[in-house]
């Protein structure tokens, strides 16, 4: 729904961004986080609501002395 409404309120010329938990991170499994995704559904998410262009990077960085791996997908929309 949030993607949804992004695209219905964004101004044209507009930009949002958006952060998800990528498959893989540490925090998978975690209650507190809703869902990890893989690149298909990120994509998947924002196939249909109408952004002139969508930007979808990784970013990966370790914590616990690289024990760790810190996943995210940085999901920048253009309408």
């Amino acid at each position: 729904m949030a993607v949804h409404e992004a695209a219905r309120v964004l101004a044209p010329g507009g930009k949002g961004l958006f952060l998800f938990a990528a498959k893989g991170d540490f925090r998978e499994g975690n209650p507190l986080i809703a869902k990890t995704r893989d690149e298909s559904e990120v994509r998947a998410l924002f196939s249909g609501p109408g952004f002139s262009r969508v930007d979808i990077d990784e970013h990966i960085t370790t914590i616990e002395n690289r024990t760790r791996l810190n996943r995210d997908w940085l999901v920048t929309v253009f309408k």
